[in-house]
């Protein structure tokens, strides 16, 4: 447990060196593309059967390509630390509630679903050549990209949302943690 909380606090210091100006519709739409894709995940978690290796080998594959989305979606390349524009100026704190409100009508339950649906479908995956070894690493592999992308949200996030960010972030670290732990015995 120790680990993974000084993997997330050296995640999230590190997220605040590579902040920078960040365009609220482009934040928007990269927020809707990971729904799309955990709901996927979602989706095949659900109908996931022991010893379907094909479907074992979908889920890894459609773990892998949210996880190098996110960790994409959370690299901006300006060199000077700025907060999230949109383009009518700076993200005014309407924008931000606006982000939240998405985020906590898609993307908070899909996520936190899919770590429920993988914690539930560990003998299953266990059962499938021994399929549990990639799952966990899809897991670590995924909880760094999106601790990195939520850190990011959280630095550009105004002053008055950053209590609702955090907790957001606390919620899906245990979360991923409960995962993690599951397949890591």
């Amino acid at each position: 447990m120790l680990f993974f909380q000084l993997l997330f606090f050296t995640v999230s210091v590190s997220a605040a060196f590579l902040y920078s100006e960040r365009d609220i519709e482009s934040a928007e739409a990269d927020l809707m593309n990971i729904t799309t894709d955990l709901a996927n995940i979602d989706t095949e978690l659900s109908f996931f059967t022991p010893g379907n290796i094909n479907a074992a080998i979908n889920i890894d594959d459609q773990f892998e390509a949210v996880s190098t989305f996110t960790r994409n979606a959370s690299l901006w390349n300006s060199q000077t630390p700025q907060l999230c524009v949109s383009q009518n100026g700076a993200a005014t704190p309407d924008d931000a509630d606006g982000f939240i409100n998405m985020a906590e009508g898609g993307y908070i339950p899909v996520i936190l679903d899919v770590l429920n649906k993988t914690v539930a479908a560990r003998e299953a995956f266990a059962a499938t050549n021994g399929f549990v070894p990639v799952i966990l690493k899809d897991l670590i592999a995924y909880n760094v990209s999106n601790s990195l992308y939520l850190a990011n949200l959280t630095l550009g996030a105004p002053p008055e949302f950053k209590p609702l960010a955090l907790n957001i972030i606390r919620n899906i670290t245990m979360a991923f943690n409960k995962a993690i732990a599951a397949y890591s015995d």
